[in-house]
């Protein structure tokens, strides 16, 4: 069963005194325009989505992960939410909004850079690499391109963080 994730990355800015939103800009094709890359557009990382989600049963689970917008997220990503709540007739399915910091990210996958993977008959099948790489070498894309993955990114791992939901 497919899943729809929507991620994004802010950052805070200390001038301002808000968090942003960090999204490169690129080029659609089809309406001939630059438009927000998204952060994790794939829809069959279900072993991921259990562990971001919180419920990771067989996977360890991740501090940090809290749950609803937070209170000072960005404008933009809270107008996107608006409008996917609008659009999903049966809220009991989604979208439910999380958030976590990079550190917390980090932090976790220091922790557990490999774990248990599952076979088709739900058998342990030995170890892999933890899913969640996957959102991180897109967050370091992410700031890379932005320019704010620099030297001194490890003094601002709690000052970057990841909002998504997944319905």
């Amino acid at each position: 069963m497919s899943r729809t994730p929507c991620f994004f990355l802010e950052k805070y800015n200390f001038k301002s005194k808000k968090y942003e939103r960090i999204a490169p800009l690129v080029w659609n094709w089809e309406h001939t325009e630059r438009e927000p890359a998204d952060l994790f557009p794939f829809n069959g990382c279900h072993e991921m989505f259990s562990i971001v989600e919180g419920r990771g049963g067989e996977f360890p689970d991740m501090n940090g992960i809290h749950q609803d917008l937070p209170d000072d997220v960005s404008e933009e990503i809270s107008n996107i939410f608006i409008k996917d709540c609008k659009e999903v007739s049966d809220y009991s399915v989604g979208p439910h909004a999380r958030y976590f910091t990079y550190a917390d990210m980090y932090i976790y996958l220091l922790k557990y850079p490999k774990i248990y993977g599952w076979d088709e008959e739900k058998e342990k099948s030995g170890k892999m690499r933890n899913p969640l790489f996957q959102l991180k070498e897109r967050v370091d894309a992410f700031l890379e391109v932005e320019g704010e993955f620099c030297w001194n990114y490890v003094n601002e791992m709690s000052n970057i963080r990841i909002v998504y939901w997944i319905f």
